[in-house]
C-alpha cells in the first residue's frame, strides 16, 4: 500500500502518511515475527529477537541503498527501486504462503501479546533508541544535500545501518549491566 502510494502519489504530504502506516505496520508486525519464529526455532526468543532486529535494521537501510543506487542511475519521480520492492513484496506473499504452521503451539496463533514484567521499561529505551538514531539519519541527508552529493544519502545511511548491525551484539554486553542499573 505504502509503496503504491508514493508511485501515484508522490509528494511529500504522502511521504508523512506512508511513515505513519508504516510505523503502524512495524508496530503490529515485528513482535508478531519475533513470536513466530521463537516458537519454531529451537534457539530460543533471544535469538529469534536478535535475528529479527538485525533484519529489520538490514531491510531499513537496504532501502535507502537501493533508492540511492536508483538516484545515482538517473532521476525521476518514481525510480525503478520502487518497482524492485513491489517485485520483492509480492514474492514474500507468495513464499509465505509455504510457512510452517505452529503445530507445537498449545494456543490459537491468533492471541493476546505477552509482555514479561519490566518489558515496558525496555520498549521506551528501545524507542529513545530510534528515535535518537532517526533524528540522526534524517540530519545526514540534509547535510549531504547542502554540500551536492544528495546521491550518496542512500549508500551513506545502508553502511551506518549495517555498521549498527554488526556492533549491536558487541554494544550491548556492554551496556546491559548499565541498562539493568538505569531501568532495573
Amino acid at each position: 500500500l505504502t509503496t503504491t502510494l508514493m508511485i501515484y502519489i508522490p509528494r511529500l504530504e504522502t511521504i508523512f502518511i506512508v511513515r505513519i502506516l508504516q510505523g503502524i505496520s512495524f508496530a503490529l508486525t515485528i513482535p508478531a515475527c519475533t513470536a513466530y519464529i521463537a516458537e519454531l526455532s529451537e534457539n530460543g526468543p533471544t535469538h529469534s529477537a536478535k535475528m529479527v532486529a538485525i533484519m529489520t535494521s538490514l531491510g531499513f537501510g537496504s532501502g535507502s541503498l537501493f533508492t540511492g543506487l536508483a538516484l545515482l542511475s538517473g532521476r525521476t519521480l518514481t525510480p525503478w527501486s520502487y518497482y524492485f520492492v513491489v517485485v520483492a513484496l509480492l514474492s514474500c506473499v507468495l513464499l509465505s504462503f509455504g510457512l510452517k504452521d505452529n503445530k507445537g503451539a498449545h494456543s490459537s496463533i491468533l492471541r493476546l501479546p505477552y509482555y514479561p514484567p519490566g518489558s515496558i521499561k525496555a520498549g521506551i529505551a528501545v524507542a529513545v533508541a530510534w528515535a535518537a538514531s532517526g533524528s540522526i539519519l534524517t540530519l545526514i541527508p540534509a547535510q549531504l544535500t547542502a554540500i551536492n552529493l544528495r546521491e550518496w544519502v542512500g549508500p551513506i545511511l545502508f553502511s551506518l545501518t549495517f555498521f549498527g548491525v554488526i556492533t549491536q551484539s558487541f554494544v550491548r554486553k556492554i551496556w546491559n549491566f548499565h541498562f539493568v542499573e538505569l531501568f532495573g
